[in-house]
């Protein structure tokens, strides 16, 4: 029987399935399924995943176990732990492999701000821990020492993890907010291998992994996600008496949270109108929500990474405000299913966990540890099972991309063919829908179509491929912007 090659160009192809692809198929789908195997993680107290899907009785079920008094780790607790690294690295799971080329290739910067729970701190660190990012740590001057103590001999545990140079004693609404993430991006400066710089505090949590970031950040190619607006006569009324701003600088507010490229931060420490506007702010309320925004949002300033947009005062505000940096909840903006609420931000609990399953953010605010325990150890058991997951797709895929580029002639060479056009398909829609005996059709080599990333039963002895259009293939590439996010199961 003769096989013919696919040519790239085609875009709809019938191919007769070749007697060696079950084999392939099922080496494929049995190595997947004893890494995942090994490194899936689950909460023993509920059933994480659905709870996610939006399980009523298990949601509740979860609500009477998280409002159960659990004693936490203590900060002499994590002091302990940190005076053994290894023992430290190993009790919390720390990852220490970049786990991808492109990963590797693309460092993030990240500042954390803290002041209480070393032990939510910790949860964080692991979650956007790898070991090619770096991490400036702040604590606030007046935390407790116990807190100060056991965040420093964490930080001593980890090459690319350090406190910030300068502790600043933060009072809310003041400069003292805003100082510690500009004593922080200096820090980070001196090194000059990361890419993109994003501000946390201590009570946040990704809902992306570092691969999606990363795929993310490249496909922002340099641009800012910092949100801005012109505000209202109310919130004016905290600069008002201050201007004119310098550089004739119009004052947009806007999230302290930001995305910010490395050329962004540069202009931050070492521009005049930067430092001067800088200066300006310390005399303002709430400096953090207009300073980096301002910056952003002026374009006559010409900083490095500016996102075009409509800052008009008579702008829908949804369109002017929109951002991917960080999913909170504003009270009465939005309900609150835990009803707990403090200075006008929801505090989520596991009652949110199907609402930041579908969200597309990358992180989430805000949490309190002994509030929130069970809404935390599900976030951080669907991001490592879903870090892992997306491990082994893009290992078997560069795999078999070695593969292909042996010289193989016949047969075999006919095989790999199909394979090469084929597996980045078949990964994909892994990723998507393979569930329950479609799995097991996989690992069968049963028939099965291919449209648009999906895996559907096809015609018996066929296999139909379909490239993806463009538009598709380009929204598959950043992940997390528009993906459908079915997760793995295997019966």
């Amino acid at each position: 029987m003769k096989h013919r090659k696919i040519r790239p160009e085609e875009d709809f192809e019938e191919l007769q399935t070749p007697r060696l692809c079950p084999t392939v198929f099922d080496a494929v789908a049995r190595q997947m399924e004893m890494y995942l195997e090994q490194r899936t993680v689950r909460v023993k107290e509920v059933d994480c995943m659905r709870v996610f899907r939006g399980d009523k009785q298990e949601a509740q079920k979860a609500l009477k176990k998280e409002q159960q008094p659990t004693p936490l780790p203590t900060d002499q607790d994590i002091h302990r732990l940190a005076g053994n690294c290894s023992h430290f690295h190993h009790h919390y799971g720390f990852l220490f492999d970049p786990l991808t080329e492109e990963e590797r290739q693309f460092p993030i910067a990240f500042s954390i701000l803290t002041y209480k729970t070393a032990s939510q701190m910790v949860d964080l660190l692991r979650a956007v821990y790898r070991p090619q990012n770096l991490y400036c740590i702040h604590a606030d001057k007046k935390s407790p020492p116990a807190f100060r103590q056991a965040v420093e001999a964490v930080s001593r545990c980890f090459p690319n993890v350090f406190m910030a140079s300068r502790s600043i004693d933060i009072h809310w609404s003041f400069y003292t907010v805003l100082e510690p993430e500009i004593v922080c991006m200096g820090d980070l400066w001196r090194n000059k291998t990361w890419k993109y710089f994003i501000n946390l505090t201590g009570q946040e949590f990704p809902l992306r992994t570092n691969y999606e970031l990363v795929r993310i950040l490249t496909a922002f190619n340099g641009v800012n996600d910092i949100a801005g607006r012109v505000p209202d006569e109310a919130n004016q009324a905290r600069w008002h008496r201050f201007l004119p701003a310098p550089h004739n600088i119009t004052v947009h507010k806007g999230p302290v949270h930001i995305v910010a490229s490395r050329a962004f931060v540069d202009y931050v420490l070492h521009a005049p109108p930067a430092q001067e506007y800088l200066r300006w702010c310390q005399k303002t309320r709430f400096p953090e929500e207009h300073f980096f925004n301002s910056l952003n949002h002026n374009p006559h300033l010409g900083a490095p990474g500016r996102r075009p947009g409509n800052a008009h005062p008579n702008a829908d505000f949804e369109r002017r405000i929109r951002s991917l940096v960080r999913y909170k909840n504003w009270v009465p903006g939005y309900p609150c299913p835990g009803h707990k609420v403090v200075r006008g931000i929801c505090i989520l609990n596991v009652l949110d966990l199907p609402t930041l399953y579908h969200r597309r953010e990358l992180f989430a605010n805000k949490f309190h540890a002994d509030y929130s325990r069970l809404a935390l150890r599900c976030l951080a058991e669907e991001l490592h099972n879903r870090t892992h997951k997306m491990s082994i797709l893009n290992q078997r895929y560069e795999s078999f991309q070695t593969l292909f580029s042996t010289n193989r002639t016949g047969q075999d060479s006919t095989i790999l063919g199909i394979l090469q056009h084929s597996m980045p398909l078949f990964f994909r829609a892994w990723d998507n829908s393979c569930q329950g005996l479609r799995c097991r059709q996989i690992q069968k080599g049963l028939p099965l179509e291919e449209r648009g990333g999906r895996l559907h039963s096809g015609v018996a002895g066929k296999h139909y491929w379909t490239r993806l259009t463009a538009a598709e293939e380009s929204a598959s590439n950043v992940a997390g912007l528009s993906r459908n996010r079915k997760r793995l199961e295997l019966s």
